[in-house]
């Protein structure tokens, strides 16, 4: 036992902190070898050789203070061990925000046993020296305020500070394990939401390439189909198709112009949200409710419709007259340009929209033949 009183962080007067549930039931999974590769594959290479180097370090440092403190065969060190099989494990399949998880938990349990070297040396009165768990609460706090804001600091300094936010002098492992798990929680949010970050980025690029093959194979198929009679089935298709890369003047109206701009659509958006991840925050509020594939799916159709949105506005009679654009200048290079830009621009669609609506309400105010009540939509 400690000859230091310590006070409790939270509850009544006189209430002893009470210690945590060390029991835990974590499975050591078995990595077999051809998954261990695959998964090393497909991890960040940086992110797998700096855990890897944590870990190496970890279990020889956990060890030498459960040695220390004579708790090898306590119950923080079994679960300890345990957690560091795991988090390997985890790092041999490319589940490096899970082994991160295992890692920092076996880093709280070693707080157990440097209560416990606290413990003997102040029963042998040598207090010359910070103490361990002094020691281990000062790293705490400073890495604390500096990665820290909002509620996470303000807790972590009620847990480990007085006042004027200097540690306590009467810390236990339980108000500096707690601190530590909110710091750590907050490296883990931070390390989910640059995943997600990297795996819709992932999930765009694909879609912009496929998008682009799809372009050059439709462009490709057509001029391999041109010359085969129109009775075939591919001539048939060849001539739905109607590329807008051809030479001589193409049909604008034709349908198969509709099938290029909504896949330039699709190019379009998939660009648009490659930017946007650049210049969006990196908050560690994750999503939890909305699948990445959807996201980026939605992405894909919002640009798609938007495309084929502008093949119907650039048919009607309302750019006539040089409303919008100059008479002959629609074109179908044109119309893919505007298709992929219509995918780009999230703002384009909604704004020609508007547009629309304002050059029809107009109209039909300025009918001098219709009702009042009709000019009121009555």
């Amino acid at each position: 036992m400690s000859t230091v009183d310590r006070t409790p962080t939270t509850g009544e007067a006189g209430t002893p902190v009470p210690e945590p549930n060390t029991d835990t039931n974590v499975e050591v999974p078995v990595v077999h070898p051809a998954r261990a590769y695959v998964g090393k594959q497909f991890t960040n290479r940086v992110a797998y050789a700096r855990l890897r180097a944590e870990l190496a370090t970890a279990r020889p440092e956990f060890e030498l203070v459960a040695e220390r403190s004579g708790s090898v065969a306590e119950s923080w060190a079994r679960h300890g061990r345990t957690l560091l099989d795991a988090a390997e494990a985890k790092l041999r399949m490319g589940a490096i925000g899970e082994a991160w998880r295992h890692l920092h938990t076996a880093r709280r349990l070693e707080l157990y046993g440097l209560e416990k070297l606290d413990d003997a040396r102040g029963a042998d009165g040598d207090r010359r020296r910070r103490s361990e768990l002094q020691l281990r609460a000062a790293v705490v706090r400073e890495e604390a305020l500096d990665a820290l804001g909002g509620w996470r600091r303000r807790a972590v300094v009620d847990l480990l500070c007085d006042g004027d936010e200097k540690l306590r002098p009467d810390l236990g492992a339980a108000e500096i394990e707690a601190a530590m798990a909110i710091l750590h929680e907050q490296y883990e949010n931070v390390h989910m939401a640059r995943t997600e970050r990297q795996h819709q980025f992932n999930q765009l690029v694909l879609m912009g390439a496929f998008s682009g093959l799809v372009l050059l194979v439709l462009t490709f198929l057509d001029w391999w189909w041109d010359p085969v009679p129109t009775t075939r089935l591919t001539g048939r298709l060849a001539a739905f198709l109607v590329t807008p890369f051809g030479a001589g003047d193409v049909d604008t109206t034709a349908p198969g112009l509709a099938i290029y701009m909504t896949v330039a659509g699709v190019m379009g958006a998939s660009l648009f949200g490659i930017r946007s991840l650049r210049n969006r925050s990196l908050s560690t509020k994750v999503p939890q409710q909305v699948n990445l594939i959807t996201v980026t799916s939605a992405r894909g159709v919002i640009g798609a419709v938007s495309a084929l949105l502008f093949y119907f506005v650039l048919q009607t009679s309302l750019l006539d007259g040089g409303v919008v654009l100059a008479e002959g200048a629609i074109t179908a290079p044109m119309m893919v340009v505007v298709g992929f830009a219509a995918g780009y621009t999230e703002r384009l669609a909604p704004s020609v929209v508007a547009k629309i609506s304002s050059i029809t309400e107009a109209g039909g105010a300025a009918d001098p033949d219709a009702r009042p009540n009709e000019k009121r939509g009555v």
